[in-house]
């Protein structure tokens, strides 16, 4: 009789099994037959990438895809030889034109909008209205921190000889220039050493640039119920996960209500970092700016407003500007130039939202097109500044 029963368990738990895995099925047909492509694929950034020795990953050179995005645009993303920015752009100079180059991470790509809505793009058509032609190269990688990027800058500016040279700081970058990785993939990252230099590590071989690379997580990954899901699974990633794993999702929300969470960061090598990359600006004869991606959390008051009901906090304990104060601290300290950005947003609410809301916190053309005038009212006053001082 117990034989029997364990026999009967068993057949009950294995057509329990199939009818489930029949549901799903099913279900995720319903999902693909019913719900346009773009509201269940999870955008997957490492289809962009290729393997590097020295950076872990970057851009596919000589590289176009089209996809349609949430919003129903169609996004064409192309690179040129080198994986940056327009695909027109090559290393030989236009003359009379001024070459800037900007890098950073996903939020300098602007994969979200049409390459005319992008950062590059804007400040082109800015500063070419405003008398100062030029050329403007969008280096920037999905995935970076701010180690990378220096490493970019190292690789890219001998062969493009900009004039002037941006890096765009992201909340994320903090926690992934501490780490080895990201995203499960291996990244390159910098000691301190005891004498406040920088020694680089090379990065682990990525022999495949995906987040799911083993079965059955790298279906589930691709499934159209998981895809409808992930937005729900973030919030609850970020809801339960530790401040790193908020802060590598681009949720810095911890920064604005918890002083701890800012001190936690690691000021030392993020502004040795910073050092470096204007030396490396410096022996090109560039001039380095940066800047801090002007995030949701910081610039559009009704989420603010939003979140301080939720948190139940009290007048003065939420902090917009708790990172931009300290990274102004930085510039000051080590003579940096930096743009802020908060400012510039608050005056011009009316033009908001700033972001692609409500599922993706990347800017949209409205972000980019004020982040682009900041920027080039500070390069057009360097221009000016240049031409002032010349003979």
């Amino acid at each position: 009789m117990t034989g029997l029963s364990f026999k009967g368990i068993g057949r009950r738990l294995g057509l329990a099994g199939i009818s489930l895995a029949g549901s799903l099925l099913a279900a995720e047909a319903l999902v693909r037959l019913f719900f346009p492509v773009h509201v269940w694929q999870v955008p997957d950034a490492s289809r962009d990438w290729q393997a590097d020795a020295r950076l872990g990953w970057t851009q596919k050179p000589n590289y176009v895809s089209v996809g349609k995005r949430p919003t129903g645009a169609v996004v064409r993303f192309e690179t040129n030889g080198d994986g940056v920015q327009p695909a027109t752009a090559q290393p030989a100079r236009t003359a009379g034109q001024t070459r800037i180059m900007i890098f950073g991470d996903s939020t300098v790509v602007g994969r979200s909008v049409p390459e005319d809505q992008r950062l590059h793009s804007r400040l082109r058509t800015l500063l070419g209205a405003a008398g100062h032609p030029a050329e403007v190269i969008n280096a920037g990688v999905e995935g970076y921190s701010t180690d990378q990027s220096l490493i970019r800058m190292e690789i890219l500016l001998p062969r493009y000889r900009p004039d002037v040279v941006i890096h765009c700081v992201c909340g994320n970058d903090f926690w992934g220039n501490v780490r080895g990785t990201n995203s499960g993939l291996s990244k390159p990252r910098y000691v301190l050493t005891d004498n406040g230099s920088l020694r680089e590590q090379a990065p682990a071989p990525n022999a495949k640039l995906a987040t799911a690379t083993k079965w059955p997580i790298a279906w589930i990954h691709r499934s159209a119920l998981y895809g409808l899901a992930w937005p729900t699974l973030t919030v609850w990633r970020a809801r339960y996960g530790t401040v790193q794993d908020r802060m590598l999702l681009g949720l810095t929300d911890a920064i604005y209500v918890d002083s701890q969470t800012l001190e936690s960061i690691d000021w030392n090598l993020f502004q040795t970092l910073l050092r470096r990359m204007r030396s490396v600006c410096d022996a090109r004869g560039a001039r380095f700016l940066f800047y801090a991606t002007p995030d949701l959390p910081e610039v559009w008051n009704p989420w603010i407003e939003k979140r301080e009901k939720t948190l139940r906090l009290g007048p003065g304990q939420y902090d917009r500007y708790a990172l931009e104060k300290r990274l102004q601290q930085i510039s000051d300290r080590d003579k940096l130039d930096f743009v802020p950005m908060i400012g510039v947003f608050l005056k011009q609410q009316d033009r908001g939202p700033f972001h692609l809301l409500p599922a993706d916190r990347h800017c949209n053309d409205a972000g980019y097109r004020l982040t682009a005038e900041a920027l080039a009212q500070a390069v057009g006053d360097e221009l000016n500044n240049r031409t002032r001082a010349s003979p």
